[in-house]
């Protein structure tokens, strides 16, 4: 049978009634804005220039690169027997739309001056807000379909609205109000053309920004729920109750370019997931599976139903199967693991709950796609996901994503497995990333050995990286093994629903890494960089989907040689001591203190003995009366690409004395200098770095001046040197220097001897 066509996408075109209310209600326009939070004053220009002419336009008065309002389509973006399960309604920013009882309410004195300007801007009055807000609650109450009306997001306003301004002030980037969404949810058989009359009346009220009907979500693998030649196998099968040890298996694991290199990971500290909250999203998990972890969170209500459990099952297995004698081991086994069910909720507000549980520097893992718009390619396999496609491309599941991202919180979402373009003209540019960023990492995937696409994966520019689609052992559906559901394990898991959670366990382990080496949580945007730019290439194919990660060479990237390069991985670090890498390999690290981090960051070694130890003195006496200078020191400013040390950086030091110097008053000394003017022997200096990964060259130190008389005592390990030096005048220090006092130093030279 040849495969089947998917039906050409039909051209927008908007009812009467919506092209008659003027393009005021339609669209803000899908303006690809650059700006940084620095250009803020321009963005206001840059918006109008490029918004339809006379259009109101959504755009804060603060230096906050501006959201853009959703595209309103007027129902015609799903085909008319697409099966549909929620009416999605939004607000307008602004207008502070709120639900108390079963009625809308604006609450306008509590509106803030923000929120003002942004309903001014667009050119709404309360009384035009008012008619439009009675207006939507009489469309729902006569919607036959329709069975109330209540918040898309479950989580308590005010914590929604503490994220959304904790969002705004860490990303420089405007977030919607998710206080604004409103569910509808409809009756079960409910097609798209049942509701269609109702979203376009609902899209063509001035104060709506967007409505839409949503299809039900499910799990991204291939043959969803299995066959039932597979379950009969499963039903008949009589199995040992021991189960194996299947990591070996586990090929994603192995290295590059097959693998993503996990056993390479595990051998670096924190990069096993320690300490990093991961949340999966989906319908269902047997979380008493021998082989998954205890969970941290457990939000929404479960799917009663195997498939589920499966599907979810498999995903945890990959991500946290637990480190022991049989089954599987997951990438990232030591991160914390939670999960978030739509059983009970929508996928949008079991994201925004998934990353409050997760926090900064958790990871959520969107494991569902829908489907959507038919784009202009042919599907030539898995008929039955035609057209699914990301959850984003839903205005509400993109908001939650980008508050999500915006707070801190990686974002991993299947790009789904509809044999689609991204980049087609039918999605109205919603995965252009140019136009409107998530921030989340949305994943393709590959053949198991050769990382070509697989034929149903959706591919595009905005697919960031990609997973193995086949062939991947883990927990669940028990084809491998299975003597009852808590022993059920899998090698033949699939879809971007096998490729996501690859991709989560690489996250959570940079991050598990990250964290260990002081560095702190990435940014979401960040190290959905790290992972694109140090990847192992997809096999060549018009179809892009992005990169496999290769963690060895990510790690090296986490491996910092400088204080500028660690504030270029985490901006937001302050002063302090942290681990940095010599020539950024992972063989060689030194705690540095990094100095100067809000501006440019200077490098010091901190000295783990001080006081009686480094010093360097000059004593008085003879030609040089006064009181002996003696200057200590704590930190030494260091070069790490050459292990040369300032001697005369006098940042960290303490000097007491003061004494005459020929015509010169000397109040301080540089490191490793020892001096003095009544011919004997009797200026002092230590150095000691014991403590440290560091020693001090040979032969670097001489014994200079008038009468001069001196010293220099190494250590076998070379960690301490002890000098004495002096003549009429003279003096022990590194060879080059004159009269080394004040801040008259050379540069010392070290040896890393760890």
């Amino acid at each position: 049978m040849s495969p089947r066509k998917k039906p050409l996408a039909s051209p927008v075109v908007f009812p009467r009634h919506v092209r008659s209310a003027g393009f005021g209600a339609l669209f803000m326009g899908l303006v690809a804005l650059s700006t940084s939070c620095g250009e803020a004053e321009n963005v206001s220009e840059e918006v109008a220039r490029s918004a339809p002419a006379g259009q109101p336009l959504d755009v804060p008065d603060s230096p906050l690169k501006p959201r853009l309002a959703a595209l309103k389509d007027s129902g015609l973006d799903l085909p008319e027997h697409a099966r549909v399960e929620r009416v999605v309604v939004k607000f307008h920013e602004g207008t502070r739309v709120r639900l108390r009882g079963n009625s809308l309410t604006a609450l306008s004195t509590e509106r803030d001056a923000s929120e003002r300007r942004l309903l001014a801007g667009r050119g709404l009055s309360q009384h035009r807000l008012e008619l439009d807000m009675k207006a939507a609650q009489e469309l729902l109450e006569r919607a036959p379909r329709a069975s109330g009306l209540a918040r898309l997001f479950q989580e308590d306003e005010a914590l929604l609205e503490t994220r959304k301004r904790q969002g705004e002030t860490a990303s420089g980037r405007q977030l919607a109000d998710l206080n604004l969404y409103y569910d509808v949810p409809l009756r079960q058989g409910t097609r798209a053309e049942h509701v269609k009359a109702l979203v376009d009346s609902l899209n063509a009220l001035e104060s709506v920004e967007v409505a839409y009907a949503q299809p039900p979500a499910e799990p991204a693998m291939v043959n969803f729920g299995m066959d039932d030649t597979l379950r009969g196998l499963l039903a008949a099968a009589d199995l040992p109750l021991v189960t194996p040890l299947f990591e070996g298996n586990q090929g994603y694991l192995n290295a590059a370019p097959v693998g993503i290199d996990a056993r390479y990971a595990w051998g670096v500290q924190g990069a096993r997931g320690a300490g990093v909250k991961v949340v999966d999203i989906e319908g269902g998990w047997r979380t008493t599976h021998e082989d998954l972890p205890g969970l941290f969170y457990q939000g929404g209500v479960q799917y009663n139903d195997l498939s589920w459990r499966n599907h979810g099952t498999a995903v945890l297995g990959e991500i946290v199967g637990v480190r022991n004698a049989y089954g599987v081991t997951g990438i990232a086994d030591q991160a914390l693991a939670g999960v978030s069910s739509i059983g009970n909720q929508s996928t949008a507000s079991a994201i925004s709950n998934a990353a409050a549980a997760a926090g900064p520097g958790g990871v959520i893992l969107i494991e569902l796609h829908a489907p959507g718009p038919a784009d202009s390619s042919p599907c030539t396999c898995n008929f039955s996901q035609c057209n699914f496609i990301a959850m984003e491309y839903w205005q509400a599941e993109f908001d939650a994503v980008a508050t999500a991202t915006a707070n801190g919180v990686t974002v991993v979402e299947a790009a789904g497995n509809g044999s689609v373009n991204l980049d087609d003209a039918v999605y109205g540019g919603r995965f252009n990333r140019s136009l409107r960023d998530s921030g989340a990492i949305l994943v393709g995937a590959s053949t198991a050995l050769s990382r070509v696409p697989m034929c149903w994966t959706n591919h595009g520019s905005r697919v960031d990286m990609h997973g193995w689609g086949e062939s991947v052992v883990t927990t669940g559906y028990g084809d491998l093994f299975g003597n009852n559901e808590d022993q059920y394990y899998t090698a033949s898991f699939s879809g971007t629903s096998s490729a996501s959670p690859i991709i989560t366990g690489a996250v959570a382990s940079l991050q598990g890494a990250a964290q260990a080496r002081g560095i702190g949580p990435l940014a979401p945007r960040d190290i959905r960089g790290l992972l694109a730019t140090t990847g192992t290439p997809q096999a060549p194919d018009s179809r892009h989907i992005g990169p496999l990660p290769n963690l060895r060479q990510a790690f090296q990237q986490l491996a910092p040689a400088t204080c500028q390069q660690l504030k270029n991985l985490n901006p937001s670090l302050g002063d302090g001591e942290y681990v940095l890498y010599l020539n950024s390999n992972t063989a060689w690290p030194w705690a540095a203190w990094c100095h100067g981090m809000a501006g440019t960051p200077t490098e010091y070694l901190s000295l783990k003995h001080t006081g009686t130890s480094n010093f360097s003195q000059y004593t008085a006496g003879g030609a040089s009366p006064g009181t002996t200078v003696r200057t200590n020191y704590s930190k030494l400013r260091i070069d790490p690409a050459t292990l040369q040390v300032n001697t005369a950086d006098q940042t960290f030091s303490t000097s007491s004395g003061q004494l005459t110097h020929g015509p010169t008053t000397v109040s301080s000394m540089p490191y490793g200098s020892a001096m003095s003017c009544d011919w004997a022997p009797v200026g002092l200096a230590n150095l000691d770095l014991r403590g440290t990964p560091f020693a001090v060259a040979h032969s670097q130190f001489l014994v200079m001046g008038w009468s001069e008389v001196g010293s220099a005592t190494y250590s076998p390990d070379a960690r301490l040197v002890d000098l004495t030096g002096g003549g009429y005048c003279g003096w022990n220090s590194l060879i080059g220097s004159d009269d080394p006092y004040n801040q008259r130093g050379g540069q010392l030279a070290l040896v890393y001897s760890p």
